[in-house]
């Protein structure tokens, strides 16, 4: 009786669970993914198991598997990973979304039963020798009852239900291979054509998909009154029927969307949106043709009013001492009108600014401390939805002449930069939720991230994360750190990547985070002068290191190679990337002593060892390090090149020179 424990990674030689037929409940507890069962048998639980099969993905070493009768929800996982499994028993749940490929694909498959679930999508095709009941005359809905491709509208839909973690509500009702006939949600015309999308209120959670594009005949979107996050996908802009398009009352983040005028849009209720601003003729994020609750243009006009009286009269006390008073006032007046300028422009009036009072408000009057810097700290916070946030108040400006002329702490540099990170949008970046700027008062508002940096999970002599988790983790980061420096609208150099800024989410996915050295350049810009880069000792690369004997770095996104290259020799080993008695923070006092057991063949870890061919992968993420922390930048990888290194075989990745310190 009760939930299963979540102590399986306790237990290193335990291979077989036997806990059927019992009275168990709730979900499959995290530590299954760093165990090394191979025998789980879960299966008719008196009160019912829940929640996804996730997890089985990262159980690597499964063999046989039942689950049967409970009421476990959601996609089966990609178990491609999973190549010693034989027997996977699912049926009797509510499972729902497309039978993956990589099940089928799997080689020593001999005996599937996911019968009576929600199943959807093509017929699955497995091998002749397979014992397969796919319940083709049960509760499952799959487009044909032979194998072959659904139709392209089905498919299309799929897509869009898979983004919302295809929700039992399509999967019960959405049956055959046309979505005109009796699909619930979905209304066509007399041709066939699909002209009406209608979630309202549905309680979906998930994304919008990008596959909303592909349905080229819809007049009208509603999504209003979910629980949808992310960004709107641009392909909505692609469709020339489209006539209403309906996302408020969700929790969107990102830029809207450039619609045509003709759209009549509405996304009230979402307080991270960022309207597009281009010409003048796209929507607001409250409506266009579409009666909003309030107006934002008055309120925030009366504000911005009073907010420069209080910052006139705040600089004629705080400069009060310095040479020369006329002269400051007038370029601090100069700078806020800039700064406030640049605000709009960027069109932050609303959705995304705070103003110091509702960050205080937040962070429960700074109550919770999560961490310090040596640009702020950070505290524990939450939004009015109870949405869980990490609030940096950065270190106040002296408010001198000195600080208006240099560029680390302008005000215009400070909300450029703020602009190109909420443009962001990436699984492996930690999610910008809004920011605060008076005057002197700065913050960066983040999602909050429960199970901290990975600083934490790596300093130990002993990992405290499985082999493949440290894996996924070293791809994941090298994929965030892709998508800063080719992904975005502008090329972002972070130039402070360490383990510490690096944070977890609940399933340990990597967040890269702390923007607070992070450079915006062009994309078709390579090097970047600045007079002033800071960062931390084992992790900065010598070109950076130069400013010391300079006063001027010439920084590019090399540069961050060179710290995850580092990083990965940290996670790797587990030692302090710098010597306590030499001040060159670009040197590895182990590095010399590494490539030497490279060159030997003689490489060990802690931290791989639970993985098969341990000492391939360990040599491969080695040789991936060596090549990232060359001197020279032009012998240094870019991110993209690291990532099919890293994914590709070892024979792909060539012996580097070793790394001159």
């Amino acid at each position: 009786m009760g939930s299963i424990p979540d102590i399986f990674d306790s237990f290193p030689r335990l291979v077989d669970v036997y806990l059927s037929n019992n009275n168990l409940t709730g979900i499959l507890p995290k530590s299954f993914a760093r165990s090394k069962v191979q025998n789980l048998w879960l299966n008719d639980q008196t009160s019912k198991l829940s929640g996804t099969i996730e997890i089985l993905s990262s159980m690597t070493n499964l063999i046989k598997v039942s689950l049967a009768g409970n009421l476990f929800n959601g996609p089966i996982p990609n178990m491609s990973n999973c190549i010693n499994l034989e027997n996977l028993f699912l049926q009797g749940n509510q499972l729902t979304g497309v039978v993956p490929t990589s099940l089928s694909n799997l080689p020593n498959l001999s005996v599937v039963s996911l019968q009576d679930n929600f199943l959807q999508g093509p017929l699955p095709l497995f091998r002749f020798e397979v014992d397969v009941d796919l319940g083709v005359n049960t509760t499952n809905n799959f487009c044909l009852d032979y194998v072959g491709p659904c139709d392209q509208k089905v498919t299309t839909l799929l897509e869009i239900a898979e983004a919302f973690g295809y929700p039992i509500p399509l999967a019960r009702s959405w049956q055959g291979n046309d979505p005109c006939k009796g699909w619930n949600f979905i209304t066509c015309d007399d041709g066939s054509k699909i002209r009406t999308v209608n979630f309202t209120k549905q309680n979906f959670r998930g994304t919008i998909s990008p596959a909303f594009g592909n349905l080229t005949d819809l007049q009208r979107l509603y999504l209003d009154g979910n629980d949808l996050t992310g960004s709107i996908p641009e392909s909505l802009t692609t469709l020339h029927e489209l006539e209403v398009v309906d996302v408020s009352h969700n929790n969107l983040t990102g830029n809207v969307p450039n619609f045509s005028p003709k759209v009549k849009f509405n996304a009230m209720g979402n307080d991270f949106l960022v309207p597009f601003r281009g010409n003048g003729t796209a929507p607001s994020p409250y409506s266009t043709g579409m009666t909003a609750k309030t107006s934002p243009s008055t309120p925030w006009i009366a504000g911005l009013a009073a907010a420069s009286v209080g910052i006139f009269v705040a600089c004629v006390v705080v400069i009060y001492k310095s040479k020369s008073l006329r002269k400051i006032m007038l370029k601090k007046t100069m700078v806020d009108r800039k700064v406030e300028g640049l605000i709009q422009s960027h069109g932050f009036m609303v959705q995304k600014r705070y103003s110091y009072s509702q960050v205080k408000k937040m962070t429960n009057s700074f109550r919770e401390e999560l961490g310090k810097g040596a640009f702020g700290v950070v505290y524990k916070g939450s939004l009015s939805n109870d949405r869980q946030v990490a609030v940096k108040i950065l270190k106040e400006s002296k408010n001198n002449e000195k600080e208006f002329n240099g560029e680390e702490l302008k005000g215009e540099e400070f909300i450029n930069e703020v602009a190109s990170i909420i443009g962001t949008s990436h699984v492996n970046i930690v999610p910008f939720l809004g920011f605060c700027y008076e005057t002197n008062k700065r913050a960066l508002i983040y999602e909050f991230m429960p199970n901290g940096s990975l600083d934490k999970f790596i300093n130990e002599e002993v990992c405290k994360l499985d082999g493949s988790s440290l894996y996924q983790i070293i791809i994941g980061i090298a994929r965030g750190l892709e998508y800063l420096h080719w992904g975005c609208n502008t090329k972002i150099l972070h130039l402070d990547i360490k383990p510490q800024n690096i944070l977890l989410d609940e399933d340990f996915v990597p967040k890269i985070a702390d923007f607070g050295l992070a450079k915006i350049c062009a994309k078709k810009k390579s090097i970047v002068c600045l007079q002033y880069v800071g960062g931390t000792p084992g992790y900065i690369a010598p070109e950076v290191y130069s400013q010391i004997h300079t006063g001027v770095s010439q920084v590019s996104h090399k540069s961050d190679v060179y710290s995850y290259g580092k990083l990965i020799l940290k996670v790797m080993g587990g030692k302090k990337n710098y010597n306590n008695k030499d001040l060159h923070t670009s040197e590895m006092y182990f590095t010399d002593w590494i490539y030497e057991e490279l060159e030997q063949d003689n490489l060990s870890t802690r931290c791989l060892t639970d993985i098969d061919d341990e000492n391939d992968l360990t040599k491969k993420i080695i040789l991936v390090s060596m090549w990232c922390i060359q001197k020279n930048p032009s012998d240094r990888p870019c991110m993209k090149k690291v990532i099919e290194m890293l994914e590709g075989p070892l024979d792909s990745v060539p012996f580097p020179p070793k790394p001159e310190s």
